[in-house]
């Protein structure tokens, strides 16, 4: 009732129509019609009604679910038999569902006849998916077969009053208290005075009379009808036919014929002889249909005749007779002319048949042949899929393997890890993730938003969306409300097909490292400040030691101008090793200086540099080496053209390379140097290659790139030029390496960081 009430009221509200709506809700049990009336419900109505129409038509108190006024206003509850009260009027809808299907044919008959006369015209059923109209299905239309809907389509609402309230020797029902329930009202009388009045003027009034139904079967009978009508003595029938004397059989055969036919009304004079005496009959027979069920019938009358009409009805039934015979005749005839043509016609078509079945068992003889080679070839392929599934069985072995090892490296490396589907929902973690996200194995195909974590600032669901629209990486670190810090990795689930079918979280506990890496942030920083300080002490000692050198070398000047006057014989030799310590002590210094001012100048920033440009400046530089030992350079930088690097520093670092190349060719030879460059995933190469000396990589690997580290002596140098270009290369990140073999030459690369990773530091 309520949910028929919420529909209407809800199609109301959609329409924007105001109609006022009355549902009429009957049971034979008063104490259901009493707890109807309340309107309660238990909480479990939430799994059925949609909370839209559970807030708008229910009001919650305690763990009950009210109707609201509104809705309980429209039903009108109230105790009803529909078996045995007066029918409601002007229905426009009436639903019984799954009643009938408990009461016999009859009362289902009564009770659908009841409905019909509540029904305005146009109105509608309601039946349940195993209930029919039985004998009324003529005057409702099927609306919907499935849901078992009706709407009425008889004009006239005719209520047979002893159909719908047989009350006749009903006496009711006996309550505990003794009353009666049913009280029958005034048209119990009314009924019988009607049926006992209705008997006695058929009795009377009334010639023999039976209806037949189209079966030819007597469903009713009315008069003395017994003069005419006696059951058969072997097997019971009620085949009117059957019933009549023998001297009827073939006036009223023919006259049930004509009124089928012509559906009309047909008088027909007879006369039946007993012994010496004659009955003279006229039999009246006229179709009738049943208005309510439309059922076809016909109504036969025996009438005798008036003295009058006896002597015209001999003659006139004599030659009835005997037309009724010749045509009788005639239709038995024309009847079995009928059945020869059919069986003649029957037995070509069996003919045609039996040629057909002769062709179809060929056909299927074939078809057995081919369904054996198919059957051969079934076998065969039934052993080649038993060969496949045991190949799959073997895969799918292997894969539960797979499956369980991933499992136990999942578990096993401590990681928290969380799989989600494409509509978030949880597929699989790891036992390490609980703590993080509150779920457990039951939770598994729930929404993740239902679940809350420990992290702050944070929104699992906007970064997992985000993971899904982008098909990106996401990486940051999160902070637990307890101050943990988490390096958080999301990432698109994407499968062997390159399908994207979810995100995968993994939390790393990185709050040690971090500990650490603060540890070491502040060593860092104090020791970038001891090593500002050492420069600065190395400078400040490099520029006071520079004076005394320069004092001591101004005295030997003056005593080398002196004549040597100051020098004899004896302190000869020490005087010449003081010059050179001299000498070499302000080179020395000289060296360290240069180094001090060159690291000091470490912090430019990288820009685009054009190789062929830097090449062609270091070259005017140096031009007077290279022309007095006829030096012989190939250059191709094509592959990659440009660099990012500071240009004074890469004037630096390819001038030493390619001056050593020159200075430690081999002896009586002229230099061959290539220089060329290479772009890489991650670097931008340049490669100083030649063919002199070569390196003992086995014996000097380890000092190669130390401070006044010579390994040639018959050649100048201050053995600082490898040292200073790889403290260049390295400030800014990049690599150098050397491949060398002693008498074949020396190739070093330079690698360094592209424009995709200066950008990202920007």
């Amino acid at each position: 009732v309520y949910s028929l009430g919420m529909l209407l009221k809800e199609q109301c509200r959609k329409q924007q129509k105001d109609i006022t709506i009355k549902i009429f809700a009957t049971d034979i049990d008063q104490r259901a019609i009493n707890k109807a009336s309340k309107g309660i419900f238990s909480e479990a109505i939430e799994e059925e009604v949609p909370k839209e129409l559970l807030t708008r038509y229910f009001k919650k108190i305690e763990d009950k679910y009210h109707t609201k006024k509104e809705l309980r206003e429209i039903a009108i509850f109230a105790k009803h038999d529909l078996t045995r009260d007066p029918p409601f009027n002007n229905i426009d809808l009436a639903t019984c569902r799954n009643l009938l299907i408990y009461v016999e044919p009859e009362l289902q008959e009564k009770i659908i006849a009841f409905i019909h006369f509540s029904l305005i015209e146009k109105g509608y059923l309601f039946l349940g998916t195993s209930e029919s109209l039985n004998s009324f299905s003529k005057v409702f239309i099927e609306i919907h077969k499935k849901h078992k809907i009706f709407q009425n389509q008889s004009v006239n609402r005719i209520v047979d009053i002893n159909r719908l309230f047989p009350w006749d020797g009903m006496k009711g029902e006996n309550t505990k208290d003794g009353k009666t329930e049913h009280t029958p009202p005034r048209v119990i009388a009314q009924s019988k005075i009607i049926g006992n009045f209705k008997d006695a003027l058929l009795d009377d009034l009334v010639p023999p009379t039976v209806i037949i139904n189209s079966n030819q079967e007597v469903v009713h009978v009315a008069g003395e009808i017994d003069k005419y009508l006696k059951l058969p003595k072997k097997q019971l029938t009620l085949n009117i036919l059957k019933m009549v004397d023998e001297q009827l059989y073939v006036t009223l055969s023919n006259i049930i014929s004509k009124v089928r036919s012509n559906k009309s009304k047909i008088i027909s004079p007879v006369v039946l002889f007993e012994g010496e005496n004659s009955l003279f009959l006229n039999i009246i027979a006229k179709p009738y249909t049943e208005v309510i069920s439309r059922v076809n019938y016909l109504i036969i009358s025996f009438v005798e005749a008036k003295q009058s009409e006896k002597t015209q009805s001999s003659a006139v039934a004599k030659t009835t007779l005997s037309k009724e015979k010749d045509h009788h005749i005639k239709r038995l005839e024309d009847d079995l002319r009928e059945t020869k043509e059919y069986l003649q016609s029957a037995v070509e078509e069996l003919e045609t048949s039996n040629e057909e079945l002769q062709a179809t068992n060929e056909e299927l003889m074939a078809a057995n042949e081919e369904l054996q080679s198919s059957n051969e070839e079934l076998q065969s392929v039934n052993e080649e899929l038993y060969t496949v599934n045991n190949e799959y069985q073997d895969k799918l072995t292997e894969m539960t393997g797979l499956n369980d090892d991933l499992n136990n490296f999942i578990q096993g490396s401590k990681i928290a890890t969380l799989f989600l589907d494409s509509s978030l929902s949880v597929k699989r973690f790891t036992d390490t993730i609980t703590p993080l996200i509150k779920i457990s194995d039951n939770d598994l195909g729930r929404y993740i938003g239902d679940f809350t974590h420990v992290f702050q600032s944070f929104d699992l669901i906007d970064v997992a969306q985000s993971v899904l629209d982008n098909f990106d990486k996401i990486e940051k670190e999160v902070a637990t409300k307890d101050g943990k810090i988490y390096r958080m990795q999301a990432l698109p689930y994407v499968t062997s097909k390159k399908e994207v079918r979810g995100a995968v979280f993994n939390f790393v506990d990185i709050d040690e490292l971090k500990k650490i890496e603060s540890v070491l942030k502040k060593q860092t920083e104090e020791l970038e400040i001891n090593n500002k300080e050492l420069e600065q002490f190395a400078y400040l000692a490099a520029h006071d030691l520079k004076a005394p050198i320069t004092n001591l070398q101004a005295l030997t000047g003056i005593i080398d101008t002196n004549g040597g006057g100051f020098v004899n014989k004896d302190n000869t030799i020490a005087y010449s090793k003081l010059k050179e310590v001299i000498f070499r002590m302000d080179n020395t210094i000289g060296i360290l200086n240069e180094v001090i001012t060159i690291k000091k100048n470490l912090n430019l920033t990288p820009e685009v540099v054009k190789l062929e440009h830097a090449y062609k400046e270091v070259m005017s530089s140096i031009d007077d080496q290279a022309t007095s030992t006829k030096a012989k350079i190939n250059v191709d930088f094509k592959e990659c053209p440009e660099v990012i690097f500071p240009s004074v520093h890469l004037h630096s670092i390819l001038q030493n390379l390619i001056t050593n190349a020159i200075k430690y060719r081999k002896p009586g030879t002229i230099p061959s140097i290539d220089i060329y460059s290479k772009r890489t995933a991650g670097y931008d190469k340049v490669f100083v290659s030649d063919k002199g000396r070569g390196i003992d990589l086995e014996a000097y690997s380890t000092k190669l790139f130390g401070l006044f580290q010579r390994f040639h002596l018959d050649t100048a140098g201050k053995g600082i030029g490898l040292h200073i270009t790889k403290s260049i290369v390295e400030r800014y990140k990049g690599r150098i390496d050397v491949q060398s073999e002693e008498g074949q030459g020396t190739t070093f690369t330079i690698s360094l960081k592209n424009k995709r990773y200066w950008k990202n530091k920007v």
